[in-house]
């Protein structure tokens, strides 16, 4: 299968904003926002992952952008919709696909400003259909666990690693590709600031 192209781009990060520094704050750090009521736009992150990649016999698209806010210097929320779809033609007579549609929303906290916790709750709907047969079934994801950022540059970009663990973990989750998904999940990326 020849592969064209497979991105992932993530700005959900907290530490992909602008902060201000005030230096009277022990921070670890990490920086902080001047106190100010109401809505900050500079706080927002906007990202999320795209992914497409097909050959002769199978393909694959994602879509899932993310909306996030900077709640404080440490933690940030936001949420997203998704939409995957794949598909597997091993012959002319064979043909599979499935779609996967949902969305999520996510927490991230930075203990330090190298370390942070993510968890992340996801409603999907997932309809797989072989030749002429197909199922349609609801699941619920429950990722969670740590990650490492590392800044590159002067800037606000950083990339990162991380490890979660779907405690809700499905077995008729449309992760499982035969016996390899066992709830562990792994991520990286590169996270652009604003």
């Amino acid at each position: 299968m020849l592969t064209i192209v497979l991105v992932s781009w993530s700005t959900t990060a907290t530490w992909a904003q602008k902060m201000e520094r005030n230096n009277s704050d022990s921070d670890n750090g990490i920086g902080v926002f001047n106190n100010s009521a109401g809505f900050e736009p500079r706080r927002l992150q906007l990202g999320g992952d795209i992914g497409l990649s097909f050959g002769n016999q199978s393909g694959f698209v994602m879509v899932s952008p993310l909306v996030g806010y900077q709640v404080t210097s440490r933690f940030s929320a936001g949420l997203g919709p998704m939409f995957e779809h794949y598909w597997y033609r091993p012959s002319v007579n064979d043909k599979l696909s499935a779609t996967v549609v949902g969305g999520r929303i996510y927490s991230r906290y930075q203990i330090f400003n190298f370390l942070f916790t993510h968890g992340e709750f996801a409603l999907i709907n997932y309809k797989v259909k072989v030749n002429n047969l197909s199922d349609n079934i609801w699941l619920k994801r429950l990722p969670l666990g740590l990650g490492y950022s590392q800044r590159l540059g002067n800037g606000n970009t950083y990339s990162y690693l991380m490890l979660l663990y779907d405690v809700l973990y499905d077995p008729n989750s449309p992760y499982q590709m035969g016996n390899v998904y066992n709830g562990l999940i792994f991520r990286a990326g590169i996270t652009v600031g604003l």
